[in-house]
């Protein structure tokens, strides 16, 4: 079934497409085009003078003649033409026209005047100077080359998207390889994916603004910067997304979330620099000073990234802070939609209604997580401290509420944050199906509150919410006959739900977990004591005392215990 409505939906869009793409052989305008009214051209404006009658605009084939009030004469062009659409019906044929916007522009033309006819009024004493217009076409319509070169762009991520969806769905030695993980959780996919965007955007900004005279290359930078900006938001879903076409963790899809959304500014700040530079009045109208603003806005959302990962700002303040970025996009959008109002061309029009479809998608799926957050009933709570830390061991008691062995959930608690934070799921006691747990360290100013609020007990916990649950946990490959986890104090959380879903698919599972805490080490034996032999497991405390798990004091070389592991493996085939 899924596949069947990913075919449809295909199927519909190159549907919607195919006139455009192949307008130079089909007389027949496109659905977005039917409603078009005939296109008409706007007389050129010149105080005190007038040119036929007082309608502001010539229809199709219709000129008229320049008159000067007393004491001035024409000069330019002694007749203004509006140039002829091809050959009637002209509202079919108008596409074929590089004189006319790729719907016919709407109500007014691009008509280019320097060969249609302009004119200007100048003293008597000068002289008439004006000679006849001329009308022929321009040898290609830069507007329509934007437009092809727009369509390509989006149908080469929507290729990427198929190809990576299919690859990603075909567990081959191939699949395994590009997407296996190198560093910082990057592979090949990913890495390949945002190369070929950046060279998509970069080609098309080439290709499309190849020979463009007027205003060079601002309406293309424009174009591109509106595309990439749209990346990001496709980028940052919490629950499903593009990312689930590919198989992707939400976590690995943010790290392109945050490749994409520099590509965006950096796309932006080269369309403003060329706007200022060859734009007469860049900032004439307070939608085109918009984009300005966003950008602005855009590099305060973004700076406070590389600080919260150098423990520079408290993760609060990086969430807060990276919200100018949403802001700087609503005034991006406005900026996009006026001037796609203004130009009503395809080029001009996509990016707004690609941003558009991204943010809906993900404030859908936002007020979805608000509507069906969980509100738990706090069953127990402790707070602990021992030689490894301070500890918050929370659990709750949600009606409905299920999760798979991994995922993570956002703990809501607005009298301690604005900011929802993160936590993995920990499954509750046996038997009780509506039951979650939260095992956190305190470290943050979060936690160091959440800690604070809790340490008069279950009644004195503070009101939250948990949205989720989100994440994509790793799933061992079909034909693999042993699991390996390798832990690192409240690290382990995931391993406490995965290392049973493991088990009860038969497979071996080996465990190396060096920590501090020995009220940690107690909370956590109980989940994998009966998951995990003895002889597969290597459990380390190297503060406190604790006999849970077999733990023995001090560390011990995780080379070793793998290389010990490697060969045990071998040895049961």
């Amino acid at each position: 079934v899924r596949m069947a409505l990913r075919e449809a939906c295909l199927f519909a869009l190159l549907g919607a497409l195919a006139p455009q793409i192949f307008w130079s052989a089909v007389p027949v305008r496109s659905a977005w085009c039917w409603d078009s009214s005939p296109p008409l051209c706007k007389k050129p404006v010149v105080s005190g003078a007038t040119c036929g009658d007082e309608s502001p605009t010539l229809a199709a084939g219709e000129s008229c003649t320049p008159e000067c009030p007393d004491g001035k004469v024409v000069s330019g062009t002694c007749d203004v033409v509006c140039p002829v659409s091809g050959d009637p019906p002209t509202c079919l044929n108008d596409i074929e026209i590089a004189w006319w916007d790729l719907c016919g522009g709407g109500t007014s033309c691009v008509a280019q005047w320097d060969l249609a006819g302009t004119f200007d009024c100048v003293d008597a004493s000068e002289g008439s100077s004006c000679v006849a217009a001329t009308t022929r076409a321009p040898t290609e319509d830069q507007g329509v080359k934007r437009d092809h070169w727009t369509l390509v762009f989006i149908g080469l991520l929507i290729v990427l998207t198929a190809v990576g969806a299919g690859v990603a769905l075909l567990p081959t030695m191939l699949s395994r390889k590009i997407f296996w993980p190198l560093m910082h959780g990057w592979n090949v996919a990913n890495a390949l994916a945002i190369a070929l965007a950046l060279a998509g955007l970069i080609v098309f900004c080439i290709a499309a603004g190849a020979g463009d005279t007027v205003q060079p290359n601002v309406f293309t930078l424009g174009c591109a910067a509106g595309l990439a900006l749209s990346l990001p938001i496709w980028w940052s879903a919490f629950g499903k997304g593009v990312h689930s076409l590919l198989g992707m963790s939400a976590e690995a899809a943010w790290r392109i979330h945050g490749v994409f959304g520099m590509m965006a500014f950096v796309f932006g700040v080269i369309h403003g620099i060329d706007a200022l530079v060859n734009v007469a009045d860049p900032m004439g109208t307070v939608p085109k000073a918009f984009g300005l603003v966003a950008l602005v806005l855009m590099l305060l959302g973004i700076s406070p990234m590389n600080a919260y990962h150098i423990k520079l700002i408290s993760y609060d303040k990086f969430k807060l802070l990276h919200m100018l970025s949403a802001v700087a996009f609503w005034f991006a959008l406005i900026h996009m939609i006026d001037h796609a109002v203004q130009f009503e061309t395809f080029h001009a029009i996509a990016a707004p209604v690609v941003n558009g479809l991204a943010i809906a998608c993900f404030i859908g799926q936002k007020i979805y997580s608000k509507i069906t957050a969980g509100k738990p009933t706090v069953e127990t709570v402790d707070v602990s401290s021992d030689e490894g830390g301070r500890h918050v061991f929370l659990s709750l008691n949600i009606r409905g509420f299920s999760f798979a062995p991994g995922q993570w959930g956002h703990l809501n608690i607005p009298s301690i944050s604005l900011v929802p934070h993160p936590f993995t799921i920990v499954p509750g006691p046996p038997g009780n199906e509506h039951q979650i747990q939260f095992f956190t360290k305190v470290t943050g100013n979060f936690t160091q509150k959440l800690a604070a609020a809790c340490s008069g007990g279950v009644q004195a916990a503070p009101k939250m919410t948990v949205e989720g649950p989100f994440g994509s946990p790793p799933i061992p490959a079909v034909k693999t006959d042993a699991v390996v986890f390798v832990a690192g104090g409240v690290g382990i959380t995931p391993v406490l739900s995965l290392a049973a879903e493991a088990q009860k698919s038969g497979r071996r599972v080996h465990l190396f977990w060096t920590l501090r805490s020995s009220s940690l080490l107690q909370r956590c034996a109980p989940f994998l004591e009966p998951r995990i032999e003895p002889a597969r497991r290597r459990v380390c405390l190297t503060a406190g005392h604790g006999e849970h798990l077999g733990a023995q004091k001090g560390r011990a070389d995780i080379g070793s215990w793998l290389s010990e592991t490697a060969s045990q493996l071998a040895s049961d085939g």
